[in-house]
């Protein structure tokens, strides 16, 4: 079934649009249409019947497909876009890696995907060309982007900037519609993830694409609210750690507060994953203290 959300194109700036989404905005670059750029491919389901309606709908053909990092949201229609328009995909040298199988994906943290599950969502389309890792820049069809490197989010994520000076950042920066609709947001290394955020608020363009799900004109007051919000997570954690406890009882704890449903499964599993990472960063930073008793790893806050 598709969406029903019919995608739509947006223009942004210059040469510079975006295939909206309900859940992404899908940057394009097109200096005709005969020859765009695309940067990520969004969602398989439920939005690829409404992408490649809108492309074909448009006269838009895809020359070449960059890819910012290997989550599902990013990859879920390389694989389709390959198949209907024959366009040169091009990877960071961790995405090769993933997109060969799924069991991959256990490597990198990402237990909430069973085998069965992971064969869904994702794309396991492998790449023509690599983007050369920590490169300042690369042309694809005779066209020159910027390169960003974006860690924290993923274990390797790549922003773009196009010609027109729009720096598309990808999950690095969340509008404020998802901060305050997730409750736990999804960070790899939060430390990485801070150093990147802070980072950015160094860059200047003339605008700024969030992959979920916005467009802006600045965005330092942006990456504050979200640098507060994972305070608020860690702050979180730590209220909860007044006493020794194992992760699974400081999972619940956090969890309870949240009001999230301790007994759906895929919310259990996937909330544990994000509050793990914040966990080791505040073990990290000396924020948590640990020690091991019985077989179990428990956590609390360091006592005076």
């Amino acid at each position: 079934m598709g969406s029903r959300f019919a995608p739509y194109l947006e223009h942004v700036l210059g040469d510079t649009w975006c295939i909206v989404t309900g859940y992404c905005r899908i940057p394009l670059y097109m200096p005709d249409r005969s020859r765009a750029v695309m940067i990520d491919s969004g969602l398989k389901y439920p939005d690829r019947e409404g992408i490649l309606a809108l492309l074909e709908r448009e006269n838009i053909r895809v020359a070449t497909l960059l890819t910012s990092h290997f989550h599902p949201d990013h990859v879920g229609n390389h694989t389709a876009l390959k198949a209907a328009h024959g366009c040169a995909v091009y990877m960071t040298p961790f995405a090769r890696i993933m997109s060969r199988d799924p069991s991959n994906l256990q490597a990198v943290g990402y237990e909430t995907y069973t085998m069965r599950k992971a064969r869904g969502p994702y794309s396991y389309c492998g790449p023509d060309e690599i983007i050369p890792e920590g490169a300042d820049e690369i042309c694809v069809d005779g066209i020159t982007f910027r390169l960003l490197w974006l860690p924290g989010h993923a274990v390797e994520q790549v922003g773009f900037i196009t010609p027109d000076d729009v720096a598309y950042l990808s999950d690095t920066v969340l509008s404020d519609h998802v901060l305050q609709s997730v409750r736990l947001p999804y960070y790899t290394c939060l430390r990485l993830d801070l150093q990147t955020k802070e980072m950015l608020k160094q860059l200047r363009c003339r605008r700024y694409i969030l992959a979920h799900n916005g467009v802006c004109d600045q965005i330092g007051d942006l990456i504050d609210r979200n640098l507060a919000t994972a305070q608020e997570k860690l702050y979180l954690v730590e209220a909860q750690a007044g006493e020794w406890k194992t992760l699974e009882q400081l999972c619940a704890a956090v969890m309870t507060r949240l009001g999230m449903d301790l007994n759906a499964p895929a919310k259990v599993i996937g909330g544990k994953r994000n509050i793990q990472v914040l966990v080791e960063y505040l073990v990290e930073t000396e924020r948590l203290a640990f020690r091991v008793r019985e077989g179990y790893v428990e956590y609390r806050r360091p006592q005076p």
